[in-house]
């Protein structure tokens, strides 16, 4: 079945094979990159606006509309509701290693850093001006980065919460 409507984004599973894609409907996709095949399909509760898969390509995340955010956890159809806080997502990524989750949220101007294991709270990323639109890992997983509406990137430590960098 294909995607109908706006299509939202993409996300690759570390070795390549896998190919999770999403549009602004109440659906997830996971494709076999190199046969084109459609692998599975998750329905979630309400529209996708962001999701991320694990590195492993064991587990999906979806940001739903309305500030919700639902995990699958390996080949189980019934997502889990994971702890949110500030409405709307706009990007949510996982650790290079599995073990954090991290999201942006646009009204508030922030991005949370989350355990993937029992989705705690471990950090808050302060500092933009604007609306938080996109939110990442470094390839070593040790810092973050985040680009906003203010016009500038800024690259953090993961550890500590501090501010490492701004590109304007």
């Amino acid at each position: 079945l294909p995607h109908y409507g706006e299509m939202r984004g993409v996300a690759f599973t570390s070795d390549g094979r896998r190919l999770l894609t999403w549009g602004l409907e109440p659906l997830v996709r996971l494709w076999d990159v190199t046969t084109g095949r459609l692998l599975d399909t998750r329905a979630a509760p309400d529209l996708v606006f962001a999701a991320a898969l694990s590195p492993d390509g064991g587990d999906i995340v979806a940001c739903l509309t309305g500030g919700r955010t639902v995990r699958w956890r390996g080949a189980s159809d019934t997502p889990e509701q994971l702890p949110s806080e500030g409405g709307d997502v706009t990007a949510v990524s996982f650790s290079p290693d599995g073990a954090l989750l991290l999201t942006a949220h646009p009204s508030e101007h922030v991005a949370r850093l989350w355990d993937a294991g029992d989705g705690r709270l471990l950090r808050v990323f302060h500092g933009h001006a604007d609306i938080v639109q996109y939110a990442s890992f470094t390839p070593d997983g040790a810092a973050v980065v985040t680009s906003s509406n203010d016009s500038s990137v800024r690259l953090w430590d993961g550890a500590s919460g501090a501010e490492i960098q701004r590109f304007t």
